[in-house]
């Protein structure tokens, strides 16, 4: 299929595709915006929708905006730079919305509007070599953003210092900036140290010179604490947005004794809930970052703990039965199997995190056909420039 069309550009769907009609088809077309009238490539099917690319613009839409970085047109990461940045978080939150929407009842908190939460702090990138960057929307070719726009500053300065000290041979490297510095992460063997970072390497993961174990700092009703991160561990891609994540969360979770925490990483989202006053027992398949929130809990005195365990094959939760709050933070493809045991678990309130919304839309019919109402909904955008939003929402048994 090698056609060309033109087409008005309907809405932009999660992700950061531009949504048609053609010929009675659906057709995705990468880098537009609302109100876009297009000339484009009908390029090929891809998970069974057409796929277009854009040619030239005939006219461009009242939300429509020049990209602010120049690899926007080739770099995977930034969908939506066809749109002008003050449209986001209404964009981003009509995603949440669509998601959630069957669930919205009259009472139900929702501010219609994702909160931005400023540059990402973590990044991947890969090496062919020479150099390190992304990758390209749907390719492996290798685009290098210098410095990246949308993340933090030092990030890139520490991308040139690695590929200066060999770190491209790595297939990939993981970046992240915490409080009391910045984790390089590679995938090969006999990579270097670089200076100011604390760089490990290989799988396993071993030290190199001079490597420490940083931490967050994230907020409690009695001042912040000091949570050890494990290099390599998942880490919320923003400062500002984990943040927000926790102090919602404790809102949510005033007076809990009892709290669950599946999904629960090194404890992120629940040791500020054992530094308030709760009994909290956690789960994940990291074993690493169990073990860092075990640490943590052991360093602060809470009363908390948390056990390695493979969440989506059908484990035994008994653990959680009966807690006051259970939090769900599950990876993209949502937790449909730990939320059908909600019937046996029973908590009076139930917490859920979603980075994709098809995943947030399957989970939460799960949620209300156990006897669960949405309370409230919050969306925030963790990733500026991006496709891809963040949901949490609060449900109470009925």
């Amino acid at each position: 299929m090698n056609e060309i069309a033109e087409l008005v550009i309907a809405r932009v769907v999660p992700r950061g595709d531009g949504f048609a009609h053609w010929r009675g088809r659906a057709v995705f077309v990468p880098n537009t915006a609302p109100g876009d009238h297009v000339r484009v490539r009908i390029e090929g099917v891809r998970r069974g929708v057409l796929r277009a690319r854009v040619l030239a613009f005939l006219a461009r839409g009242k939300v429509g905006a020049e990209p602010f970085c120049p690899h926007a047109a080739s770099c995977g990461g930034c969908a939506l730079q066809w749109i002008a940045r003050k449209y986001w978080p209404f964009l981003k939150a009509s995603w949440v919305e669509a998601a959630f929407r069957p669930f919205l009842q009259a009472g139900a908190r929702w501010r219609g509007v994702a909160i931005p939460t400023g540059p990402r702090r973590r990044v991947v990138w890969h090496g062919n070599g020479r150099h390190l960057g992304f990758f390209g929307r749907g390719s492996h070719r290798l685009v290098v953003p210098e410095p990246c726009p949308v993340v933090e500053p030092r990030l890139s300065a520490f991308r040139a210092a690695a590929e200066a000290r060999g770190w491209a041979q790595a297939r990939s490297v993981q970046a992240v900036a915490l409080q009391d510095g910045v984790y390089l992460v590679g995938d090969a063997k006999g990579l270097a140290p670089v200076q100011g970072a604390s760089c490990w390497a290989g799988r396993p993961l071993r030290a190199l010179a001079h490597a420490r174990m940083l931490a967050v700092a994230l907020p409690t009703p009695h001042g912040e604490i000091r949570v050890e991160v494990p290099p390599g561990a998942f880490v919320q891609a923003t400062r500002r947005g984990l943040a927000t994540m926790v102090k919602t969360i404790l809102r949510w979770c005033a007076g809990a004794t009892r709290v669950g925490d599946l999904y629960c990483g090194f404890g992120a989202l629940s040791l500020p809930l054992a530094a308030a006053g709760a009994e909290v027992v956690g789960a994940d398949a990291d074993q690493a970052a169990v073990a860092a929130g075990n640490k943590t809990a052991r360093r602060l005195g809470l009363h908390a703990r948390y056990f390695a365990m493979d969440l989506a094959k059908a484990p035994d939760l008994q653990a959680f039965a009966g807690m006051d709050v259970l939090i769900v933070d599950p990876p993209r493809a949502g937790a449909r199997g730990a939320l059908r045991m909600l019937g046996r678990l029973v908590p009076q309130r139930l917490v859920l995190v979603h980075c994709d919304m098809a995943a947030a839309a399957q989970d939460a019919r799960v949620v209300a056909s156990c006897g669960y109402r949405l309370r409230e909904l919050v969306a925030l955008d963790l990733f500026p420039g991006a496709g891809h939003v963040e949901a949490l929402s609060l449900w109470v048994l009925e």
